[in-house]
């Protein structure tokens, strides 16, 4: 049993993307208990206790983004979803999730559009953008001006980062209010 870092492999993670989708898809289109919580100790539970501890005693070196979000159902819990827009049930009407353009909020997750993020991850996307637009826009600079592209991209990336900064700030001035409140 491996204990620490997992040894990243790109050719694993792109097969796991791409051709994995579709069997998955398919799979789920043939048997309605494939894919379904607990199904997996039913099936092969030696494989499953293993992957359970796998999992628990292992850590990726890459910084996973791609299972932090997911797609908001019509209802879950206590979000209900009109137009690409979320309104937090549970909470008063004063404090309720702000619709502000196309994003909102609950307690602790973000929705841009039918999409839900974790906070965590909105701040290191925007810590991403900003550090490349940054690198775009001095890798560009000695290239000019055939470096144009890259500039106007660093630039782009930057803008994307201030986006996310406002979303963040909404976010936290939201989480303040509910707290106040409580």
């Amino acid at each position: 049993m491996k204990i620490g870092v997992r040894t990243p492999s790109f050719k694993k993670s792109l097969k796991a993307r791409t051709v994995g989708k579709y069997k998955r898809a398919a799979k789920r289109a043939i048997n309605p208990l494939y894919g379904k919580k607990g199904m997996g100790v039913i099936n092969n539970p030696k494989k499953a206790l293993y992957n359970q501890v796998y999992n628990k005693t292992t850590t990726s070196v890459l910084p996973s983004v791609s299972g932090t979000t997911k797609t908001v159902n019509k209802k879950k819990n206590n979000v209900a979803v009109k137009n690409t827009k979320c309104v937090a049930k549970s909470t008063p009407s004063s404090v309720a999730s702000k619709d502000i353009k196309n994003y909102s909020f609950d307690f602790n997750t973000i929705y841009l559009g039918e999409k839900a993020y974790p906070y965590s991850t909105i701040v290191f996307w925007r810590k991403f953008s900003f550090i490349i637009g940054l690198l775009f826009i001095i890798i560009s600079l000695p290239f000019m001006p055939s470096g144009i592209v890259l500039l106007l991209l660093g630039f782009f990336l930057i803008a994307i980062s201030k986006y996310y900064k406002k979303i963040e700030n909404e976010f936290l001035r939201y989480r303040r209010e509910l707290r106040k409140q409580k």
